[in-house]
């Protein structure tokens, strides 16, 4: 029985012993990850993330801040009074003047935002957590931007100032690009979403109305520069400082558990942004911080997949409303739209690498990719985005 007791008591220490051993290597297998990636300059942690502007950038964090209070409340009594599915009207119109009368900061500011150019990633000296919830609340208001400036799109549009209301459409693109540079997932979901509601502002008003060369050569350069970034390879590296932070906050145990999964997760997407198509399966990874990440993953990918497809419609749909006798055209494929000005690149779509796909629906353009199924369903799209992705009439 003594026998049999220590055998007992040595097994348990062997186990002990060996795990042990095997929660110190994962340990400093991300140790010495982080050092690797630190070596390398990639932020490997929130303090990283700290930025300053660029040469002819403002700060405009004071700004947004003074912002927040008067854009809330202009977007909850717009929201509240303004019936989306009737359109435009010239109660609407009322409702609007009002509103700008009672908020009168609001427009200016954005604007000021937008024209500055960068808002910083702010909250020094808290840990990972507060810091990151701070930043999440920030993210709200970008949205409420850019519903503002697509009411105020709308107005201008239905009062025949097709060029006002194009350049509202490019401030919300300048407005995104004001924060492209802050980080995690969400930040990129926000800022893509941001940009569908201006692809479909700017839509509307080359679909149904004249506007000038320059606001839409100043519309081609905000997609040239979306087409030319790299934000969605930039999302991945800042999601991964934040969460190296947050990990190391949890905890040793969490770090030797979860840090190396949690790591090769987000280094085998960051090697997803130099592929040609869209790729639909994620790679396993073991780790809970692995796991719960990957829905995310999976929906920033996507939304990024769709967006890239959404800009490049709408590059080809002002190429074509620039040029009336597109109608008239038989086919329209890649040589015509360079012919017209459109970058060979553009008439690519990025989820299969085959011709973005054209069609003319009654008196507008429908520009398409086929979507996360990679099929093309002709140009039908559903708010699952199984269908294409569609710059087209609502």
């Amino acid at each position: 029985m003594k026998r049999l007791f220590g055998y007992s008591i040595l097994g348990t220490a062997l186990v002990v012993l060996i795990g042990g051993f095997f929660l110190l290597n994962r340990l400093m297998e991300f140790r010495s990850e982080i050092e690797s990636l630190k070596d390398q300059g990639f932020p490997v942690s929130i303090s990283d993330l700290e930025t300053e502007p660029a040469d002819g950038q403002v700060d405009a964090t004071k700004q947004f801040s003074r912002l927040l209070g008067p854009l809330g409340s202009f977007v909850s009594e717009m929201e509240e009074s303004y019936d989306y599915e009737k359109g435009v009207d010239q109660t609407t119109v009322e409702l609007f003047n009002e509103l700008s009368a009672a908020y009168p900061t609001v427009y200016p500011l954005i604007a000021e935002i937008a024209d500055a150019g960068y808002v910083g990633f702010e909250k020094k000296g808290v840990g990972a957590r507060e810091s990151l919830d701070f930043e999440l609340q920030r993210l709200q208001q970008i949205r409420s931007c850019a519903h503002a400036l697509s009411f105020k799109a709308e107005i201008l549009a239905f009062q025949q100032k097709p060029d006002e209301a194009l350049q509202t459409a490019n401030e919300i693109f300048r407005l995104c690009e004001t924060f492209d540079k802050q980080p995690t997932l969400i930040g990129h979901l926000v800022r893509s979403a941001c940009r569908g509601i201006a692809i479909r502002s700017a839509y509307e008003v080359l679909s149904n109305h004249d506007v000038s060369q320059g606001s839409r050569d100043q519309l081609n350069a905000l997609l040239d520069r979306y087409e030319a970034s790299d934000g969605y390879r930039w999302t991945l590296v800042s999601e991964r400082a934040v969460g190296s932070s947050l990990l190391s906050e949890m905890g040793t145990l969490q770090v030797a558990f979860n840090g190396k999964p949690y790591l090769d997760l987000i280094e085998g997407e960051i090697q997803q942004c130099d592929k040609e198509a869209f790729e639909k399966d994620l790679a396993f990874a073991d780790g809970l911080q692995a796991h719960m990440i990957m829905p995310a993953i999976t929906q920033t990918r996507l939304a990024n997949s769709r967006l890239k497809s959404q800009v490049r419609g709408l590059r080809i749909v002002n190429a074509l409303t620039e040029h009336p006798d597109s109608v008239d055209k038989e086919k329209i494929d890649k040589d015509y739209l360079v012919s017209i000005g459109v970058p060979e690149q553009m008439t690519i779509d990025t989820m299969d690498g085959e011709p973005m796909k054209i069609k003319r629906v009654g008196d507008y353009w429908v520009v398409y990719s086929v979507g996360e199924d990679l099929i093309d369903d002709g140009g039908k799209a559903n708010e699952n985005a199984i269908k294409d992705f569609v710059v087209g009439p609502e």
